[in-house]
């Protein structure tokens, strides 16, 4: 399998900002793709392997109709499916939820 490549990835903040390691699965936050052709793969293929992946959020930008499919990683609708949000309806990242010790990198000691 190739490796993946989004067209969009929010990391965990680095000391480094990785210019000496390329991000793992474990820096991503969110990956987001945007579908012109390529929707129903994004959706069927890409998604679930970013998920499996344990990337906690994916966002499938649908380029055509300009609907976002959410999925989160863990929540009930990743059995059910992806959250449909509407071109006018905000998107809210999950992850915004979280404290400021959980998005900046630990002190140097």
């Amino acid at each position: 399998m190739s490796e993946l490549q989004p067209d969009l990835a929010l990391l965990a903040p680095r000391y480094d900002f990785y210019l000496h390691l390329e991000p793992s699965p474990a820096d991503l936050r969110l990956v987001v793709e945007v579908a012109d052709t390529s929707l129903a793969h994004d959706l069927a293929v890409k998604a679930p392997l970013y998920l499996a992946a344990g990337i906690p959020e994916i966002w499938v930008i649908d380029a055509v109709t300009r609907r976002t499919h959410r999925f989160e990683a863990g929540a009930a609708s990743v059995q059910l499916g992806p959250t449909l949000i509407l071109p006018d309806e905000p998107l809210c990242f999950s992850l915004f939820h979280a404290t400021l010790a959980e998005l900046l990198p630990p002190k140097k000691t």
